[in-house]
């Protein structure tokens, strides 16, 4: 396997055993495309069938579980910082964080930590809170908590914040292009790089996918023979109506996809 195969495998195991663990006590779901990497939104299940009818679309949302994977003791990650804390620098009650390892022997280790716990404990750098096993292991006891353990925690942890603020939390979060992405030259992947991957490959990929990406871009607004670094506000605010409007995407068939894509970024109502 390539190593770009093996980091794919490893992303996917590590979201498995969370979503694995977490739908034992909440209503999970994962966006058909997703931004952040690795994210799920979590809710109360539903206790009955009426509950179920307003719930299933997770308009209740409760809190936003990020899942991350080390392949080693020397694997390093850095957790974004405005998930963990909000505008104020007051740890959120409705992050939570796992990263799943495996160790030289083969064992699978699960590392756990609210957002309190992040900033009590993981270092903060430049790009987020610093996350590495190193030889010592000095996060072990964030790696000790039984399923129902941590399962408990997250319910009394997110009961004690807001329910709008959370909804407006992981709202943001899967679809907020910032004026600072324009200017990126290293780092995490820009969202709107991103975006553009997904207009692409909705457009059937190669010049086709970058034939309709640009039919896109130009329906929300943007003149594709332009470059971003020319108005990089207007740029965000194209985007960032695109990303709202993704989500949304209705039909079966990638026509059927294509047509609903391009009748909401030139809608009125987005």
């Amino acid at each position: 396997m390539t190593q770009y195969q093996i980091q794919q495998f490893s992303k996917i195991k590590g979201e498995q055993r969370t979503r694995a663990l977490l739908v034992d006590r909440f209503l999970v779901d994962k966006p058909e495309y997703d931004l952040v990497g690795g994210d799920f939104v979590i809710g109360e299940i539903p206790k009955s069938g009426e509950e179920w009818h307003e719930r299933v679309s997770m308009g209740e949302a409760r809190g936003l579980v990020q899942s991350k994977y080390v392949q080693d003791e020397k694997t390093a990650h850095y957790i974004e910082k405005t998930y963990v804390v909000d505008k104020k620098g007051n740890p959120r009650k409705n992050f939570f964080l796992f990263i799943h390892a495996t160790t030289g022997e083969g064992e699978h280790k699960r590392y756990f930590f609210t957002s309190r716990e992040i900033t009590d404990n993981l270092d903060e750098k430049a790009r987020g809170y610093y996350f590495r096993i190193g030889k010592e292991d000095r996060h072990k006891i964030f790696s000790t908590l039984t399923n129902k353990e941590i399962l408990d925690k997250i319910h009394k942890t997110y009961q004690g914040g807001d329910v709008e603020e959370t909804q407006e939390f992981v709202a943001r979060a899967f679809s907020e292009i910032t004026l600072e992405e324009f200017y990126r030259v290293e780092g995490n992947l820009p969202n709107y790089i991103k975006i553009e991957g997904i207009l692409s490959e909705l457009g059937g990929g190669s010049w086709e996918g970058l034939s309709f990406r640009n039919r896109v871009l130009t329906e929300a607004g943007w003149d594709v023979n332009r470059n971003y670094g020319e108005s990089p506000e207007e740029a965000r605010k194209v985007f960032d109506r695109i990303n709202r409007c993704i989500p949304k995407i209705k039909g079966f068939t990638m026509k059927q996809k294509q047509k609903s894509i391009l009748e909401l970024v030139s809608s009125d109502y987005i």
